[in-house]
């Protein structure tokens, strides 16, 4: 289907409009399972789980809908009245959905990809400070009706950031690293860390073994080694360049103009992310790198 979009589907008018409004819809039929999630039952333990039963819903609002969360900030900040006005409202209801289901780096890549969307593609600068403004405001009002949920994403947050020693995201990392120095080269197979991490990293205490190293160049450097790395370096910039020359060619186009802040979210470096070569979520990620 990436392929497809790719090379076929988004490169006919109608059916990129046909995407992009099943896209629309996706969010907000999302978003309002995930808001009847909250309202019924609630969170457990600090996330929601509807309608997969998995504790990331949140990433199809992150990953599958990226594309067009972009296209309407940039509406917001910079299309007539009514339009901004409709962009604006949708994207305010899908962010707050995406703190309500307590995944906060999913959350982080939609508010930043947010941020720089707008800030491609002709911001009305009063718009796009009202806007951010707007949703700083709702994003911590949720934080003072349900300080749990703002604990999680600040108190807590800080705290298991990677650059203190006891940190869980640092020690997942650190099983990487000591499946890199197994095999620097070719490194140990893709996806087998969840299989090798055990006995890899047995004598090190600092390692936390889990089923992926949460960090897509942490993962490929571990599982393919050097080689595996450049290469994947090589697809990833050329990937977000090729979009990035469309947003210079044609700043004007909306879509042209926000499409390289897809990709670029996607592997920017420095974050948790998912199992590089596995995990059904993938789907999301790649038919929207594909779109764009």
């Amino acid at each position: 289907f990436a392929f497809a979009s790719a090379f076929w589907l988004a490169r006919d008018p109608r059916i990129l409009m046909a995407m992009l409004i099943s896209m629309g819809a996706g969010m907000l039929i999302m978003s309002g399972i995930l808001f009847a999630e909250f309202t019924i039952i609630g969170q457990r333990g600090g996330r929601l789980s509807w309608p997969y039963g998995d504790l990331t819903p949140g990433n199809y609002l992150a990953k599958a809908g990226l594309p067009l969360f972009c296209v309407l900030v940039a509406l917001a900040v910079s299309a007539r009245t009514k339009i901004a006005g409709l962009a604006a409202l949708v994207s305010l209801i899908t962010i707050i959905a995406s703190v309500l289901t307590g995944e906060r780096i999913n959350f982080i890549l939609r508010a930043m990809a947010g941020m720089l969307a707008g800030l491609v593609h002709k911001p009305i600068w009063s718009r796009y400070a009202l806007l951010v403004s707007v949703e700083v405001v709702a994003v911590f009002g949720v934080f003072l009706l349900k300080p749990a949920i703002g604990n999680r994403f600040v108190t807590t947050f800080i705290e298991q950031l990677p650059v203190h020693e006891a940190s869980p995201y640092k020690r997942v990392w650190n099983g990487a690293i000591d499946a890199f120095y197994t095999s620097p080269v070719i490194g140990i197979g893709p996806d087998n860390y969840r299989l090798l991490c055990p006995t890899i990293s047995a004598d090190n205490p600092d390692v936390a073994c889990h089923t992926h190293p949460h960090n897509y160049y942490l993962q490929i450097l571990g599982e393919t080694g050097l080689i595996g790395l450049v290469l994947a370096t090589v697809m990833i910039a050329s990937i977000i360049w090729t979009c990035f020359k469309a947003n210079l060619a044609r700043r004007g186009d909306v879509l042209a103009a926000t499409c390289f802040v897809v990709p670029f979210g996607f592997f920017f470096p420095i974050q948790s992310t998912a199992d590089f070569f596995g995990q059904w979520n993938n789907t999301f990620m790649w038919s929207s790198i594909a779109f764009a």
